[in-house]
């Protein structure tokens, strides 16, 4: 679905984001990838605007999940 939608440009925002998804990984906590995660999809050409409203909706979403499971 991403290379539908971003064609050639998903291999770039995959390697840009490789950092922040390796220490949510490894310290088991999206809060810690937050801050790397909205820069690196800012350098993407993402809008900040819709960046800082997304992010926080997924990050709230997981945390349902978690509680209810």
């Amino acid at each position: 679905v991403g290379y539908v939608m971003l064609k050639k440009e998903v291999f770039r925002l995959v390697s840009m984001l490789k950092d922040p998804v390796l220490v949510a990984f490894t310290t088991s906590s999206s809060e810690a990838a937050y801050p790397k995660t909205l820069e690196q999809l800012s350098k993407f050409g993402c809008s900040p605007n819709i960046v800082s409203f997304v992010l926080p909706i997924g990050y709230s979403f997981n945390l349902v999940g978690s509680m209810v499971y």
